[in-house]
């Protein structure tokens, strides 16, 4: 392909933008771009609007850029967020879904230039930076937030949901344990990132977000088996993936079956009950409630609003007196009630082959990045069980499944150019 470049072509990239990256129009466009994504719910999209001058400034400066970005990125990423937009002809909030379904298009769009502008390396550097200084300021601020659903005091920082700052921290841990495990790292920047880990780790706990630390453990063991396999001679490298491959589908077996047997009493170490504090229950009224528009659903944002019955009989229930910013707690169930079974068969549809792509990234061996990417993306598709992040208007979390994608697929085309 015309576009393509080597990995070692990237990697010099890499290395000749980051002795200067602030001259860099492209490390900009990918700093911007996530910093307003995670500082957005805390002060509000004014570097979200940075982010767009940026972009638009760097597309201007050579349309190649923007027709690469969509070029390498396919269909896929769009899929959803066009089904949403679709659904303005039967939501029951046409205005609203039809301004969300837009604003989710845009983060689509916005970040795909991003991951184009940068190169999967310095964003990495970006993740670990955005999300240190969000945990920083929240340690600072101190704020807490009682959970509507438990009762209980966590740590929320700057942010007004506690679960923000625990998916920041779980996110700091898992650049930092890229980059402290990474050759080429100097003892400096290795100890910092050290203790990064471990300030990223302790603010998940102190947020109470038991979800995110499951993830972030399973994230940090792909990252760190990877970059160790990359250790190993050549030929015997994908022996030892294909071995790890053996272990995390046996995992995947006896995990079920150890939570079938002492579920409760695991539970009970990290705080939770039978109802996962509540969520089983949700999880019980978004089946029922999703009946009603099995199908196509209510709309693409359109079941928490402020006056719809259901909304308000689930606030009461739980006795959430804000009523906004809520949700089932489960991508799936969410999608299913705002998309139908149209929409949680779609997400269904993407989500395996956007991940297969960034699995076939390590399988090339082009990039010891790749094994952050594909980290990263598994841990964020485990904490959908639990949450809802994914295909959401100016999620951060969002922006990092679709920059793992773009990278993986990108290496994937020039391995077969």
């Amino acid at each position: 392909m015309a576009h393509a470049a080597s990995s070692e072509d990237a990697i010099g990239e890499f290395r000749a933008a980051s002795k200067v990256p602030f001259l860099t129009l492209g490390w900009w466009c990918g700093l911007l771009t996530f910093a307003g994504l995670v500082f957005n719910e805390a002060i509000g999209p004014v570097i979200i609007f940075g982010a767009l001058g940026c972009s638009l400034v760097y597309c201007l400066r050579s349309f190649a850029n923007l027709k690469e970005a969509i070029a390498i990125a396919g269909w896929l990423p769009w899929f959803v967020p066009l089904l949403a937009l679709a659904s303005v002809v039967w939501s029951s909030e046409p205005d609203l879904t039809l301004r969300m379904s837009v604003e989710l298009c845009l983060t689509t769009g916005l970040v795909l230039v991003a991951a184009q502008a940068t190169t999967p390396r310095a964003f990495v550097g970006t993740a670990g930076l955005v999300t240190g200084l969000a945990v920083l300021l929240s340690l600072v601020v101190r704020h807490r937030q009682v959970d509507g659903l438990t009762g209980v005091v966590s740590l929320a920082g700057i942010y007004t949901n506690k679960n923000t700052l625990g998916a920041c921290g779980a996110q700091m841990f898992l650049a930092s344990l890229f980059i402290a495990l990474s050759r080429g790292t100097n003892s400096p920047v290795r100890l910092v990132s050290i203790a990064s880990c471990a300030v990223g780790l302790v603010t998940s706990v102190a947020a109470r977000s038991v979800g995110q630390l499951v993830a972030s453990m399973i994230g940090g063991a792909i990252i760190a088996g990877y970059l160790f396999i990359q250790l190993v001679p050549a030929r015997q490298q994908r022996v030892y993936i294909l071995c790890a491959c053996l272990v995390g589908i046996v995992l995947v077996a006896v995990i079920p079956l150890l939570l079938m047997f002492a579920g409760d009493d695991l539970l009970r170490l990290v705080g939770k009950d039978s109802t996962l504090t509540g969520r089983t229950e949700l999880w019980y009224w978004a089946a029922r409630f999703s009946d009603e528009h099995p199908i196509f659903g209510t709309g693409y944002q359109a079941f928490w609003v402020p006056g719809h019955s259901a909304a308000e009989f689930l606030w009461d229930r739980f006795r959430l007196t804000a009523r906004s910013g809520f949700h089932f707690h489960n991508l799936f169930f969410e999608m299913l009630v705002e998309l139908g079974w149209i929409g949680a068969c779609s997400a269904l549809i993407v989500m395996p082959p956007m991940i297969w792509v960034v699995a076939k990234w390590t399988w090339l061996r082009s990039s010891n990045a790749a094994g952050y990417y594909l980290g990263l993306i598994i841990s964020l598709c485990v904490v959908q069980f639990q949450d809802v992040n994914l295909f959401q208007v100016f999620s951060p979390w969002y922006a990092l499944y679709l920059v793992a994608f773009y990278y993986g697929r990108r290496a994937v085309l020039q391995g077969h150019a």
